[in-house]
């Protein structure tokens, strides 16, 4: 299809006479047009665009035929004034000319041919290269296709969608070009042909390494019009591309034309033939692979056969494809009957062995592997080697199971002695070391070389021997009567070390096998020196929390920890920190001295900052071998390894070392349980400070406290209580509970009391009763009783009284507002229901007198779901989905059939929870009326502005023929008026339009908006109304406000009224400033006669629209109703100097 600006040929069809007064009004433009009737229409390949006489409904048909048979080419439709447009539209036309027919005007007419050509020109476009690269994809996708099919179906739609008459793939070979495969409407051009490269344009294509496109070889390249391509073969427009294979330069793919037509390729037209070249080369190299594989596999089948190592080929569907004899022997199989197994299926157990993975890491890396496995169905060890390639794996294996078993027991001595942890030796009859393991002499410190042949004594006192040989004597005297093999004997003894160091071991030995005489022992040496310092600090562990538990304070506990971490764990760095309730810190309480010198200053942490407020919250010890990876900030602190625990509710303990990694696994044991008996010990001075504290409280506090025992009786009372009661402290003191406060409800005083002295310390009981006070009065009083239980007490109950009279009258007055509600909900005009979920369903739990009434109305007999049962599927009660109803609010449009006919109405739906339960309120407003005012004014907005604007088409058209055809001036001024009256008209359609697009917000969005853009906006403006406009632009170019596109059309029209305004020498300035830190100021000023009062007034809502006052034009609508849409301010101000200047206030794009 050609460009709206270049159709060639149209078809009229239609009643004769109509045609030929079509042809004559074409004729008339003296234009290149083309017109053919439909007898003639498959004489031209190419009709650009149907234009067709519709004279009445019954002309309808023609249409429709037109349309279906070349669904791609636009229709005109010429169509007298009787004709309803619409409907024409609708029938298929693209565009609608109507007029009468005894007078068509040729210049509207070829305005409307052009309008209906671009109307459907990008649609077709779309839609024809949507379907090129489908059918494109269907034959690469088609597996039933053979290659020489494939290669001919893609030469086919090259042709196809190219509009070519002939597609060849052509070979090239040196300077030789072959032609492999060919399509076109001819058969002159054969396959096999062979011409000289250099007599075709292929070799351009070459030379070019990309596509190459001719649309007229005559007059783009006249340097190629002596070729054969061209002398013999004809061919005037050509497109082709160079195609490779593997790198190399295969040949070329080209479509050509023999029509001398020229013509125009496109981008569309370019990247089609890359696309089909790519696919036509891939074709290719699948082609020549295909072929190689097959050579390869013949060859490879041949030297396989004489391999003497056993070997199998796999496919990569893991299918065998090949297997020699030494395979078939080695699996124990059948060759033959394997053939096209799966190796999995064939073999289930190699799945769980390394043979899976191996395999398939090879193919999925493509790099060979060397394993060796063991395969439990054959009890066979196999040394494997896997190539793999792009079609399988190929697998060499042989048995390897006598080697394994061979190294399999060597390894197993070998583990016994190297791998064990502790020092062994032997000794022969002598004393002498005859062999010693790596481990004894990484115990030592000696060599190999300095230990073997040298007499025990290198590491062992003479004390340390004589014990050693005392106890080997009595291995040899139990054998001697026993008979019996003797077990080993062990000894806790110091060894020396290479260094002079003397490390505590545990050393266990035993004889030597023999017959008879004593032939040296065999033994182990076990370093057991952190078990000695692990029972030195549990012993001191002890002792401390002896001392831990005997402290009186916290403060005393704290420094004893402190202590205890100094002088039992070593560590230098530690300190305790303690939650204040009154700062909300973890503050220091005591730190060892290194730190105080060190770090002299320790910070306070809140719960969750830091380490140690991270370990008080969740209560989880942390431990960091090295504080530079903790996240902590480690300038100038020397901790590099820390571990803080939690010492309960009460704070945490930190340990530091200067040294990374300082913390083994006793040190963690041993600082776990000094946290522990710390806690413990806190809570026990804890508890005797808050003992201590009982007695002062119950004195001086001012709240009305009182201690009662499980039989009610009250033991002790402060004194706002003893004043309230209207008794004195002791008298009070020998009252029980019943005799002071009305009794709760059900229940007696002695069972609340021996109920809550029953609870942990941490619970609490509330109870709303009276107190009984003098003169037969009560006050309402909430208790709150716990229990209190300690060394100084027995099982008794504490409880705060509280006045609650004010709590009591605020539920009168909620009881109150409750009754507003329920009759506010219950006149509310709107229909409205309460429901909530039960069983999984939906049940309502109340509604109003509206949606009673409405109910009935909509004649619905279900009583648990009156109204949302009949309501559009689309409102969420009605799927199913009961949770989504008390997730969020929402609001929905839906329909309801009743008695009465169909209503729209707009439902709201609005979650809450009331005592735990979930609940939602629907709301339903009826917008019936609203929404058929709203379809009315699209409707007649639609086609009034569609009419209008033919109309006015026609009248503009007809009045420039008027003025340049009218002698008479006057009447040549008339007839200039009327077209400036339509112009206006058509422009104030537009204003319209572009009102209609503005009040659409949600196409808009939002963003920062440059005063440069504003100003670019209103030179342009300016630049296309008039030249002969003074303009002016004041303010900063780079302020920017927050707005979207429709201020620019705002600046727009106020920019265009200034200019229309002004009858003589008009200036326009528009200024931009800055005229707070929150907001920005667009104006745009003229020197025109000024906005009259009336005018604005309408314009800014000060008086109303009537059908005496109204306004003049469109302009400042579409301005005012911008600016509110962006949440700005409009101003009119009146210059004494003369003219308008309006001010948009906007806020600023950085607010």
């Amino acid at each position: 299809m050609g460009t709206a600006e270049n159709i060639k040929t149209v078809l009229c069809v239609g009643e004769q006479t109509a045609v030929d007064e079509l042809r004559n009004a074409i004729d008339a433009l003296e234009s290149e047009l083309t017109v053919v009737t439909a007898d003639r229409e498959t004489v031209f390949a190419r009709v650009n665009c149907t234009i067709i006489c519709i004279e009445s409904n019954a002309d309808l048909s023609q249409l429709s035929a037109q349309q279906k048979r070349f669904p791609n080419r636009p229709i005109l439709a010429v169509i007298s004034p009787e004709i309803d447009a619409a409907v024409v539209l609708e029938a298929g036309a693209t565009e609608v000319y109507q007029t009468d027919r005894s007078v068509i005007d040729p210049t509207v007419l070829r305005a409307r041919i052009r309008s209906t050509a671009a109307q459907q020109q990008d649609c077709v476009e779309d839609s024809q290269q949507k379907h090129a690269l489908q059918a494109l994809h269907t034959v690469s996708s088609n597996a039933a296709l053979s290659y020489d099919d494939r290669i001919a179906e893609l030469l086919r739609l090259g042709r196809k969608y190219l509009q070519m008459e002939y597609g060849v793939l052509a070979n090239i070979d040196g300077t030789q070009y072959t032609v492999e495969h060919v399509s076109g409407i001819t058969d002159d051009i054969p396959a096999g042909l062979s011409i000289p490269l250099s007599e075709t344009y292929c070799e351009r294509t070459l030379e070019q390494g990309a596509p190459l496109c001719i649309g007229s070889i005559e007059t783009e390249t006249p340097d190629l019009a002596d070729r054969l391509a061209a002398t013999e073969f004809n061919i005037a427009q050509y497109i082709g591309t160079p195609l490779r294979t593997d790198g190399t330069t295969y040949g070329t793919l080209c479509f050509f034309d023999r029509t001398d037509t020229p013509r125009e390729f496109t981008d569309w037209d370019e990247t089609l033939i890359d696309v089909i070249g790519d696919r036509v080369a891939y074709e290719l190299q699948q082609e020549q692979r295909e072929n190689a594989l097959t050579e390869a596999k013949q060859e490879t089948e041949e030297v396989l056969s004489r391999v003497d190592e056993a070997f199998f080929a796999l496919d990569g569907e893991w299918h065998f494809t090949y297997l020699n004899d030494q395979a078939e022997t080695l699996l124990q199989c059948d060759a033959e009957s394997l053939l096209g197994d799966n190796v999995w299926d064939a073999f289930p157990d190699a799945a769980t062995r390394a043979f899976y993975q191996e395999y398939h890491d090879a193919m999925e890396n493509q790099q060979s592997t060397r394993f060796e496995e063991y395969f439990d169905p054959l009890e066979t060890w196999f040394e494997v080697s896997a190539y793999p390639s792009d079609d399988g794996l190929s697998v060499f294996f042989s048995d390897i199971t006598a080697e394994k078993r061979r190294e399999q027991e060597l390894e197993r001595y070998e583990t016994i002695i190297e791998t064990v942890s502790d020092g062994v030796y032997v000794l022969d009859e002598e004393g002498i070391f005859s062999f010693v393991n790596e481990a004894f002499t990484t115990l030592t410190g000696y060599d190999e070389t300095e230990v073997v042949g040298s007499y025990v004594d290198i590491i062992k006192s003479e004390e340390t021997i004589r014990a050693a040989e005392d106890a080997l004597r009595e291995l040899v005297a139990q054998f001697q009567e026993t008979g019996e093999w003797p077990r080993e004997t062990a000894l806790e003894l110091d060894i020396i070390t290479a260094d002079g160091e003397q490390i505590p071991c545990d050393d266990r030995m035993t004889l030597m096998p023999a017959k008879s005489s004593f032939r040296g022992t065999v033994g182990t040496l076990r370093d057991i020196s952190e078990r000695k310092e692990r029972e030195r600090k549990l012993n001191n562990l002890l002792q401390s929390t002896r001392a831990l538990m005997r402290a009186h304070s916290q403060q005393e506990v704290c420094d004893l920890v402190v202590r205890a971490v100094e002088e039992i764990l070593d560590f230098d760095f530690n300190a305790v920190r303690l939650y204040n309730p009154e700062t909300e810190l973890l503050e220091p309480i005591a730190v060892s001295t290194v730190t105080k010198d060190l770090m002299p200053e320790r910070p306070a942490y809140k719960p969750g900052d830091g380490i140690a407020g991270r370990v008080y919250t969740t209560g989880e010890s942390e431990l960091h071998q090295q504080m530079s990876q903790s996240g902590e900030p480690t300038i100038h602190n020397p901790i590099g390894s820390g571990f803080v625990l939690p010492l309960g509710e009460h704070g945490v303990v930190s340990l530091g070392s200067s040294e990374v990694n300082a913390f083994n696994a006793s040190d963690v044991q041993f600082a776990e349980l000094l946290a522990a008996n710390a806690s413990a010990a806190l809570d026990r001075a804890l508890r005797e400070q808050e003992l201590r504290e009982y007695e002062t409280v119950m004195k001086t506090v001012n709240d009305m406290v009182f201690v009662a025992d499980t039989d009610g009786q009250i033991g002790r009372a402060t004194k706002p209580l003893v004043e309230q009661f209207g008794a004195d402290r002791d008298t009070l003191s020998e009252t029980t509970l019943g005799e002071i406060f009305t009794a709760p409800t059900a229940q007696t005083w002695e069972s609340v009391v021996q109920r809550v002295a029953g609870l942990s310390k941490t619970e609490t009981r509330t109870y709303e009763v009276d107190l009984l006070l003098p003169g037969e009065q009560t006050l309402p009083v909430r208790v709150d009783l716990s229990p209190l239980s300690s060394e100084m007490t027995s099982d008794s109950v504490v409880g705060s009284v509280t006045d609650i009279s004010d709590l009591v009258s605020a539920k009168q007055q909620a009881s109150f507002e409750r009754d507003r509600f329920t009759y506010l909900f219950e006149n509310i005009p709107d229909p409205i229901d309460e429901v909530t979920a039960q069983d999984g369903a939906l049940r309502v739990r109340s509604t109003n007198t509206a949606y009673e009434q409405f109910a009935t109305a909509a004649q619905h007999t279900d009583t648990e779901i009156p109204l949302t049962a009949v309501a559009d599927k689309k409102l969420r009660r009605l799927v199913g989905e009961t949770e989504s109803v008390f997730d969020e609010q929402t609001v929905e449009e839906i329909g309801i059939e009743t008695q009465d006919g169909r209503f729209d109405f707009l439902f709201r739906n609005v979650p809450y929870t009331a005592n735990g339960e979930d609940r939602s309120f629907g709301i339903y407003t009826d917008i019936t009326d609203l929404k058929r005012r709203k379809q009315y004014h699209k409707v007649i907005n639609r086609v009034l502005r569609h009419n209008l604007r033919n109309d006015l088409n026609v009248i503009v058209g007809f009045t420039n023929e008027l003025v340049d055809e009218i002698d008479n001036p006057q009447q040549r001024s008339y007839a200039a008026r009327v077209q400036d009256t339509a112009q206006d008209l058509i422009e104030l359609g537009e204003t319209a339009r572009q009102i209609e697009d503005v009040l659409h917000r949600d196409s808009y969005k939002k963003r920062a908006v440059t005063a440069d853009e504003l100003l670019s906006v209103a030179v342009k403006t300016v630049n296309s109304v008039s030249t002969d406009v003074s303009f002016t632009a004041i303010g900063d170019p780079h302020v920017e406000m927050y707005a979207d596109d429709r201020l620019a059309l705002a600046i727009e029209a106020l920019v265009e009224n200034a200019i229309e305004h002004t009858v003589e020498e008009p200036a326009v300035t528009i200024e931009i400033a800055t005229v707070s830190e929150a907001e920005v100021m667009v104006s745009v000023a003229d020197t025109g006669p000024g906005l009259p009062d009336a005018e604005w007034d309408i314009v800014s809502g000060a008086a109303s629209i009537t059908q005496l006052e109204h306004g003049s034009g469109l302009g400042l609508w579409l301005v005012r109703w911008v600016v509110e849409d962006l949440g700005g301010k409009l101003h009119r101000v009146l210059p004494d100097s003369g003219g308008t200047r309006i001010e948009i206030t906007l806020q600023r794009s950085d607010q």
